[in-house]
């Protein structure tokens, strides 16, 4: 899985399979991007609309600690909702 093709965008290599975390609830979050990132996946997509943001950043910290990826591994994309938009 870490082989995975990428496409480049300003230099910066985003995996185009990503491992999404919406209806997880953030107990299942910080256990499975952990484990998805132990199997190799690079790219995790979460939102705020998710309400699982912070387990999924206690997964990615799980899997840095645990030595399975390095932090400049890991693409994270997540959203902000529209009510949340402002100048």
């Amino acid at each position: 899985m870490t082989d995975q093709p990428a496409i480049t965008v300003d230099g910066h290599a985003i995996p185009l399979l990503g491992f999404g975390t919406w209806m997880l609830t953030p107990e299942d979050a910080r256990r499975m991007v952990a484990e998805a990132l132990r199997i190799g996946y690079r790219h995790i997509d979460t939102a705020w609309i998710y309400h699982n943001e912070a387990a999924v950043g206690d997964g990615i910290r799980d899997a840095i600690e645990a030595g399975h990826v390095a932090r400049d591994d890991i693409w994270l994309t997540t959203k902000i909702w529209v009510a949340h938009f402002d100048r």
